[in-house]
């Protein structure tokens, strides 16, 4: 079963050793480098991806203070754990609590152009382009004040 758990001493050293495929490191900031900034920006909400307990990726979301609206700004899956679903998959437990909130109606995410795959999923999932670019990444947002 999978979960979204807040990181603790307990899953501290399993979240921090996950790691990137060879051909993604420069994508995403290292979970070392995701935790440290929870602790500077207290909006931010690092989780460890747990399968039966296990963490196999991890997830940081927060409230943007600039937009009043949710904002997924890392998302990484451990390079054995890939290929399994775990990403979608968080991203639609995330997404389901999220929508709970009567105050804001969407998500943002975004990836750089190149990993193509990333945004190949985001996009599956029911992501569109914003017409964005920020830090040279390509802006998406999943809107659900539509489906309520």
């Amino acid at each position: 079963m999978l979960t979204l758990e807040p990181i603790t001493q307990k899953n501290f050293k399993a979240v921090i050793a996950l790691e990137l495929a060879e051909g993604q490191k420069g994508f995403v900031q290292t979970n070392e480098y995701s935790i440290a900034q929870s602790y500077v920006y207290p909006e931010f909400r690092p989780r460890a991806i747990c399968v039966d307990g296990v963490p196999v990726g991890f997830l940081l979301w927060c409230i943007d203070t600039d937009e009043d609206q949710y904002w997924i700004y890392r998302l990484m899956i451990d390079k054995v754990h890939q290929h399994k679903g775990y990403g979608t998959a968080a991203l639609r437990l995330l997404i389901a609590g999220l929508m709970e909130d009567p105050h804001r109606s969407c998500v943002y995410i975004s990836a750089f152009p190149e990993n193509t795959a990333a945004l190949a999923a985001y996009r599956k999932l029911g992501f569109v382009d914003d017409g964005r670019m920020i830090h040279g990444e390509t802006v998406l947002r999943y809107d659900w004040k539509k489906e309520r």
